[in-house]
């Protein structure tokens, strides 16, 4: 179970994107026991750790935790730990990431064990979730530079 927002109907990869966009924006739990400054201490430690600069978790994090759960697809949850699992691959310079670096998501999938015929499946997920995270990234410093 994830604790988040809830998310509209759509396929597959809507529903991965969506987790992604939770994730991105810090508002995804892995358990709905996390407080709010665990979840804050997490962001900022994921934040230094991509080298972004001039942002806090507690600035990304809505002051009221949510109160309604998203959950995530039987049928989703290899690709959604994939995710996860090529979240060192991220490509930036400092305040924006780029995207994923694409080889180091295929050495991932290799190393992980994704068999070959899925292989091309997982990464049009991997990059659903790609795309989102970008989307919310680009938002949130939009957001950023605006408020100056």
């Amino acid at each position: 179970m994830l604790a988040g927002v809830p998310v509209a109907g759509g396929g597959h990869r809507k529903k991965l994107a969506e987790a992604a966009r939770l994730w991105a924006s810090g508002q995804l739990q892995l358990d709905a026991e996390g407080d709010d400054t665990d979840r804050k201490s997490h962001l900022d430690e994921q934040l230094a750790m991509l080298g972004v600069a001039g942002v806090t978790g507690a600035q990304l994090v809505d002051e009221e935790p949510p109160d309604q759960e998203f959950y995530l697809w039987p049928e989703n949850v290899d690709a959604w730990t994939l995710f996860l699992r090529c979240s060192t691959q991220w490509r930036g310079n400092g305040m924006r990431r780029e995207g994923l670096d694409y080889q180091g998501v295929e050495i991932v999938m290799q190393r992980t064990g994704v068999r070959r015929r899925l292989r091309a499946r997982r990464f049009a997920e991997v990059q659903a979730m790609e795309t989102a995270c970008l989307e919310v990234w680009a938002k949130q410093l939009a957001e950023q530079q605006s408020r100056g």
